[in-house]
């Protein structure tokens, strides 16, 4: 058992006066599988029944004891109440009322199930909008905003401020849009209500537990809820994969959309199916033959390739052509080192250039949030939609030629060089398929076959009890 758990069990035995060796056992697991993702520890096979526990009950929202236990399922209090707080706000938003809207047209370029969605949106308080890259999520979510009377109040939210802002250049009406941690503003004491007509976040793959706690609880009644997304990206970054588990309840109204209307890429778009159903051998099939939009190399044959981005002194460059995604952030083959090289390169070439950054700290008082990606020059921070900000007073960032698979959600690149070595399998296939659905036009593999295959046989999905305890 690595250091960090052990660490925490002792420090947790010491606080409540016990060394039952049981306990200990549990604590560690739990711990473990709460830094990998999961919102609990499920016991099935009844090993851990420590002395000291707390039985949770349905209408139990924060417990005394570090650990509490709900039936065979285990959890660190925090991770309860994020599971709680979504659990009972999921279920108030659907308790709203539905106010129908009558009067509204139907695009006859809507397909058949785009067209049950937006009949669906009209009709329900709250529902839920899935597909893949090229589905038509995006189109359908202008028709439903489109559709409500010309007063009508829209937010459109999503974990970063590009995606909210390609939703919002969608819509041919005003809105609102934010980044989730702005609409939330959790950092208040006491954060506002979310008052509004329609509300529709975007990329909700991303949220985690603790922000869907958050934004149910803090969404007023009458405001119709619209949830988008694809729950087979990768999972957020903190715990919990509550949106896939949400798309499972039968009770929430969802649709789920599967015309794909981008032939343009109908091979990369082919390659991403089979890598979220899972073929292993048909992806390593695909990936041999090769096509005219991507290419595999081996680890060994990996060079980065800086000629392939701008080296420009206008704030104004595009270096949303291409970008290096990676499956890690450490290590040789990982962005931080990437990103360095990169830069080292353009310094020996100029004395000034254009670089392209990311927020990772989020700056309330800046209005910038973590994930949020500028270009960088002259000591100038230059975002999209706003006045440059002195490099000086910056929240932190990082350089943005490679990017990590996860921060890379809700962005897409003309070409995409995907970089996979040996630690990236961890993540899933949820990893391989959220790189490859980055990408537009072509996309570049460089990892192993043994490397790629471990990815396609994992799975990322975490251990939650949302929806055993929604239909309870």
């Amino acid at each position: 058992m690595p250091l960090l758990e052990e660490a925490f069990a002792e420090m947790i035995c010491r606080k409540i006066h016990t060394d039952e060796p049981t306990l200990r056992s549990l604590i560690e697991k739990l711990f473990a599988h709460s830094r990998h993702g999961h919102l609990c520890y499920h016991d099935s096979q009844g090993i851990f029944n420590p002395s000291c526990m707390q039985e949770l009950t349905a209408t139990t929202e924060t417990f005394a004891k570090p650990i509490g236990k709900f039936g065979s399922h285990y959890y660190l209090q925090k991770n309860w109440i994020y599971e709680t707080r979504t659990l009972s706000g999921l279920k108030r938003l659907l308790s709203f009322s539905a106010h129908p809207e009558k009067n509204y047209t139907v695009d006859p370029a809507l397909n058949a199930l785009q067209e049950k969605a937006l009949h669906l949106a009209m009709q329900s308080p709250f529902m839920i909008l899935t597909g893949g890259p090229g589905r038509g999520k995006t189109f359908v979510a202008k028709h439903i905003a489109e559709a409500l009377p010309a007063n009508a109040k829209i937010t459109l939210a999503a974990p970063t401020g590009k995606a909210a802002q390609h939703l919002a250049k969608a819509i041919n009406r005003d809105v609102t849009t934010s980044t989730l941690h702005a609409l939330l503003q959790l950092h208040k004491e006491y954060p506002p209500k979310i008052a509004a007509d329609l509300l529709i976040v975007d990329e909700c793959s991303m949220i985690d537990a603790r922000i869907f706690a958050a934004l149910f609880s803090q969404i007023q009644e009458g405001t119709r809820v619209i949830l988008m997304g694809d729950p087979d990206q990768i999972p957020p970054v903190d715990a919990g994969t509550l949106f896939s588990q949400m798309c499972q309840i039968p009770a929430i109204p969802h649709v789920h959309l599967e015309e794909c209307l981008r032939s343009d890429r109908q091979d990369i778009l082919n390659l991403a199916e089979n890598i979220r159903l899972g073929h292993a051998q048909n992806v390593l099939e695909i990936l041999n033959a090769g096509s005219a939009h991507f290419t595999y190399h081996s680890l060994d044959s990996l060079s980065v390739k800086p000629e392939k981005f701008p080296l420009s002194q206008s704030p104004n460059v595009d270096f949303s052509r291409y970008r290096i995604l990676c499956g890690l952030k450490r290590g040789l083959q990982g962005s931080d080192a990437i990103n360095s090289t990169l830069y080292n390169y353009f310094a020996k070439q100029a004395d000034t250039f254009a670089i392209p950054i990311l927020i990772t700290r989020s700056d309330p008082s800046l209005n910038l949030y973590n994930g949020e990606m500028g270009t960088l020059l002259n000591g100038k921070a230059h975002f999209p939609g706003r006045e440059p900000l002195a490099e000086a007073i910056l929240p932190a960032y990082e350089y943005a030629y490679a990017l990590t698979v996860h921060k890379s959600q809700g962005s897409e690149f003309d070409e995409v060089e995907l970089i996979l070595p040996e630690g990236s399998e961890r993540f899933g296939r949820e990893l391989l398929y959220t790189a490859v659905t980055r990408c537009r036009h072509s996309l570049t593999i460089n990892s192993t076959r043994e490397i790629l295959a471990a990815c396609l046989t994992s799975h990322g999905d975490r251990e939650s009890n949302l929806i055993s305890r929604f239909n309870s």
